[in-house]
């Protein structure tokens, strides 16, 4: 049962005779309240079925057979759902139809019975709070299906990073295990030097990799808890990505990526640790998905934008992932599976949107991908930079 377009704040009415029914749908019309005639129990079932908020019946309508009807329709609800039914009788609970679906449907204490005549206020009444019962109903299942969702992430996110921990932590130990045993012997062609030089670049390499995942998810619980911060300095952004580009060139030489820079100066007042964080991420991403490709990155500005393109010619993104690229644990695959934790691109929407920014992926299967980031150059109620002059 889901919300189909409010239908679960209408109320169905079953009245044998129509213009009863055609009275009830007025009384209840001119206070707000969306009513349905159904013209059998059979229909009314079928609508109960697709989500409606609550049912008025005459007793007239509750033959055994329409009884029956109902009562297995209601006990096929799900768990949290418990549609209110109003009765309208000829003599309350002591009629014989009150009795029948007092007795069918009471255990369930979402029934409420009316004697005719019935004030219209209190018809009204009645249903307004029937109705209220069932938005409460609604209220209750969304908040349950996002604990469900919470759980499922939080499970899949344990798992995920056990295993991503347990990569470098186990290349550690092996590394360790090794050079102890090595240098325990003599084994001609290595130097002892030699073999704790490469030990020790093999052990930064996996701890700079920890560090990271140590990071992203403690990145993760401030956005979650609302603490994540950026603090602002004046810089160049174009200075700021030669150098992060440059802090990866063995990286990008090993994995064959080339980086072409086209960017006069960009100034602006933001974060620069975060923004480093940010062109680490796309980086670490062309390295990853994209090996052997080659990066362009160019960059512009305006009085009061840059907007920076960060582009490679690698295999791409599918149509169907491109619009939860930068959502929480969406993770890419590579030729060696799946990998990492699925929080960078998501840190990285989290940084630019903090700074009052946008970032957006352009990209299709095997045409490449381009990130385009577009960041104010100054705070909101500080005064506009003055643009740079162009670069001589």
């Amino acid at each position: 049962m889901t919300d189909l377009g409010g239908q679960e704040q209408h109320v169905l009415i079953l009245a044998p005779v129509g213009k009863d029914a055609l009275l009830a749908r007025q009384v209840l019309e001119s206070s707000s309240i969306g009513a349905l005639i159904c013209l059998s129990m059979e229909a009314l079932v079928a609508k109960v079925k697709e989500g409606y908020g609550a049912i008025l019946l005459a007793e007239e309508a509750l033959d055994p057979v329409s009884t029956r009807l109902l009562s297995e329709a209601l006990k096929g609800q799900p768990a949290w759902s418990d549609i209110p039914i109003v009765l309208l009788t000829s003599r309350g609970e002591a009629s014989e139809a009150g009795m029948r679906i007092w007795n069918t449907f009471a255990a369930g204490g979402n029934v409420t019975i009316h004697e005719r005549p019935v004030r219209t206020h209190t018809l009204v009444s009645a249903l307004q709070v029937a109705l209220r019962s069932r938005r409460r109903q609604y209220q209750v299942r969304k908040l349950l299906l996002e604990q469900e969702e919470a759980t499922r992430q939080r499970d899949e996110f344990i798992s995920i990073a056990s295993h991503e921990l347990r990569t470098p932590i186990t290349s550690l130990k092996l590394q360790t295990q090794l050079t102890r045993r090595m240098l325990s012997k003599d084994e001609p062609g290595l130097l002892p030097l030699d073999r704790l030089g490469k030990f020790f670049r093999n052990t930064d390499l996996q701890i700079s990799r920890l560090a990271k995942l140590v990071e992203d998810m403690l990145d993760v619980s401030r956005i979650n808890i609302g603490k994540f911060m950026v603090t602002r300095e004046d810089f160049d952004l174009a200075t700021v990505v030669r150098e992060v580009v440059d802090q990866f060139s063995s990286q990008l030489a090993a994995s064959g990526n080339t980086v072409e820079i086209s960017m006069e100066s960009c100034q602006g007042r933001w974060d620069r640790y975060r923004l480093e964080q940010v062109l680490n991420n796309l980086i670490t991403n062309a390295i990853r998905y994209a090996p052997g490709a080659p990066i362009r990155i160019e960059g512009e500005q305006d009085s009061r934008f840059v907007r920076l393109s960060f582009c490679d010619e690698g295999p791409g993104i599918a149509k169907d992932k491109v619009g939860k690229i930068f959502d929480r644990f969406e993770r890419a695959t590579t030729g060696f599976g799946i990998t990492g934790l699925g929080l960078g691109l998501y840190i990285c929407r989290q940084i630019v949107e903090a700074h009052g920014g946008t970032i957006r992926v352009e990209s299709d299967a095997g045409q490449g991908v381009r990130f385009v980031l577009e960041l104010p150059r100054f705070e909101e109620g500080s005064p506009p930079m003055e643009m740079a002059p162009p670069a001589s």
